[in-house]
C-alpha cells in the first residue's frame, strides 16, 4: 500500500493511483467503499498524476513526455482524452464543487527539461506558477494572477484548496511552505 496514493472522489468512492514516476507505467482506479468494486480509470501511462472531478465525469491528468510532461482532460463518460488548456501537474489543481466543469490550476510559466514528475518531487526543479480558472465545458481560460509580477516572488503552488463558498483559493508555496490565500470573487 505504500506505493499507492488515495484520494476521495466522493463519500463512497476512493481514487487509488500508483505513485508517479517517469520511469514507471502508472495506473488509477475507482474503489467503491460500499461494495468493494474496483474499476480502472486510466493505466499504462508513465508519470501518471490524476485529479478526478467531484461528479466523476472528468479527470485531469498529467503524463511524462520525454524531458517534459503533458496535461490532458479525460472524459470518463465517453472514455476520450483531449489536450488540456495548460501544461501543469494535476496536483497543482482543484475542482470546483459548485461548478463541476470548472478547475483552478497553477501552471508553470516554463519547465526545465528533466524527467517529470520525478525531478519536481525531488526538488531538483521549482516552478514559477501563474494561477488560472478553466471551464472545461466552454473552453474559457482565465489567468487570475501572476504572483511573480504582483508580489515580485515566484510561487510553486502545492495543495490548492477552495473554501466552502469558493470565494478563496488557498495554497502553499512548495519552495518555503508558506501559506497563501487568493480572493477569487
Amino acid at each position: 500500500l505504500s506505493e499507492w496514493l488515495a484520494d476521495f472522489a466522493d463519500n463512497k468512492t476512493v481514487v487509488l493511483t500508483t505513485k508517479p514516476s517517469a520511469n514507471a507505467a502508472g495506473f488509477s482506479y475507482f474503489l467503491n467503499t460500499a461494495n468493494g468494486n474496483i474499476s480502472k480509470i486510466l493505466g499504462n501511462i508513465a508519470g501518471l498524476t490524476i485529479l478526478v472531478s467531484p461528479d466523476k465525469k472528468l479527470a485531469l491528468y498529467a503524463e511524462s513526455a520525454g524531458s517534459s510532461f503533458r496535461t490532458k482532460i479525460y472524459d470518463l463518460v465517453s472514455n476520450r482524452a483531449a489536450d488540456f488548456a495548460l501544461q501543469t501537474l494535476s496536483e497543482k489543481c482543484v475542482w470546483s464543487q459548485i461548478e463541476p466543469t470548472v478547475v483552478f490550476c497553477a501552471a508553470p510559466k516554463a519547465a526545465t527539461a528533466c524527467s517529470y514528475p520525478d525531478c519536481w518531487y525531488q526538488g531538483r526543479v521549482a516552478f514559477s506558477d501563474d494561477i488560472w480558472k478553466i471551464n472545461i465545458a466552454t473552453g474559457e481560460t482565465n489567468r487570475l494572477i501572476s504572483p511573480e509580477t504582483f508580489i515580485n516572488k515566484s510561487i510553486d503552488v502545492i495543495n490548492p484548496l477552495l473554501n466552502e463558498n469558493e470565494n478563496f483559493l488557498l495554497f502553499m508555496n512548495k519552495t518555503d511552505l508558506s501559506l497563501w490565500v487568493l480572493d477569487i470573487r
